[in-house]
């Protein structure tokens, strides 16, 4: 007759056991690792997103301050430019104001000419 194996007699049975204690200490290990990992990832995530509303609102902040900047200055370049016309109509001083808006339309036509085939040249 054949003898049944019996695993208690071997000690298999609790050197199975004590492996599986090891292994689920070690599983414990590597979650806690993970835990403190991922704990790490999101305080690094939060503050990285921190920074970066940070450093929007200072670009949102200097944005607005050169747009104010060149508002305000265009405003003035204009005033004076209406003053100088008015000025050139009341005295009747119609062929520098000619002369002037010719300057301008020219100026202001040859930059954009210019600009323009600088760009088709670029590409």
């Amino acid at each position: 007759m054949a003898q049944e194996y019996d695993p208690d007699e071997s000690g298999d049975f609790h050197r199975y056991l004590a492996n599986q204690e090891k292994e689920l200490a070690i599983k414990g290990q590597e979650l806690s690792v993970r835990h403190v990992e991922l704990q790490n990832l999101a305080e690094y995530a939060k503050a990285e997103l921190e920074a970066h509303v940070l450093d929007r609102r200072d670009e949102r902040g200097l944005q607005d301050r050169f747009h104010k900047r060149n508002t305000i200055s265009g405003s003035i370049m204009l005033a004076f430019l209406m003053a100088a016309i008015l000025a050139l109509v009341f005295f009747d001083k119609e062929a520098i104001l000619y002369q002037l808006i010719q300057i301008t339309v020219a100026g202001f036509g040859g930059y954009h000419w210019g600009r323009h085939k600088q760009r088709a040249e670029g590409d």
